[in-house]
């Protein structure tokens, strides 16, 4: 990677910011740039500054920020395309999150937040770069669902998500791609990784989970076929009669299972 992967993917990740900002629903509250005045105190701070309206910072203070806050130190391990999206949702829901979606849109990596040798070895061993970023978007729109502010922002949001797959793919091949669009519809919004309402699931996590609720069902159903079939034995039968109660707690056990094991399969963000 290099500087200009960093200036090409900055000027982008602007346009969706947009200017300055101060949505009281917006857990980035007062911001610039998409640079939230918390950040540029800190900034300030950093550098013995006496702090002041981020709405005042230079265009200078921003790209900083947002190179070794944001950019670093990831972006420059990932492939073009991918370091953008993944640059872009680092932006919007910080550096953790960006991490785990990664993760999500990866096979046999721990969802943990931690970029570490298992994940940068899962980035090198990908030979279909346009579908991990398309996973990457759908672990992103994924996580947006999830997110309790969705019902407001969320049509900015997937907005967004859609855009920076397209420019992203477009990268990967090094082709022309349209400009991002700004819009009042909520797509500059922090989306708060605290704020989940829901559980959000990764791709692999999503079909283990549907395929084992599957069999369960499938097994819960042939148990009651067979139960079906010789109860009109029961009357005849005492053991028979045992076996149909027998199947009913078996399928009742089924049930429970299958309700505990996608409870569980749900990965925390």
């Amino acid at each position: 990677m290099s500087i200009i992967d960093f200036e090409r993917s900055l000027s982008l990740v602007l346009i969706h910011e947009g200017g300055n900002d101060d949505d009281p629903h917006d857990h980035g509250g007062r911001t610039s740039r998409g640079i939230t005045q918390k950040e540029y105190d800190a900034f300030r701070i950093g550098k013995s500054l006496t702090t002041q309206d981020v709405w005042t910072a230079s265009d200078a203070e921003v790209k900083e920020i947002y190179h070794d806050q944001y950019w670093e130190p990831y972006c420059d391990k990932l492939p073009a395309g991918l370091d953008y999206e993944f640059f872009d949702f680092c932006v919007n829901a910080g550096r953790t999150q960006a991490v785990r979606t990664l993760q999500r849109s990866l096979k046999n990596v721990p969802v943990d937040g931690m970029y570490g040798l298992r994940t940068q070895q899962a980035v090198d061993g990908v030979n279909d770069l346009h579908g991990l970023i398309q996973n990457y978007a759908e672990m992103r729109r994924s996580f947006y669902r999830a997110n309790a502010q969705f019902s407001r922002y969320g049509k900015g949001w997937l907005r967004r998500t859609d855009e920076v797959e397209q420019v992203a793919e477009g990268m990967v091949l090094n082709q022309p791609f349209a400009q991002p669009t700004v819009s009042d519809d909520g797509a500059t919004a922090k989306a708060n990784a605290t704020n989940i309402a829901k559980p959000i699931m990764s791709a692999q996590t999503g079909a283990t989970g549907t395929a084992i609720s599957g069999v369960i069902s499938g097994a819960s159903d042939q148990l009651q076929q067979i139960s079906t079939a010789v109860s009109p034995l029961a009357d005849t039968f005492m053991w028979v009669k045992y076996i149909c109660i027998g199947i009913s707690v078996i399928c009742a056990g089924l049930a429970i299972y299958a309700v505990i094991h996608n409870n569980r399969i749900a990965e925390a963000v």
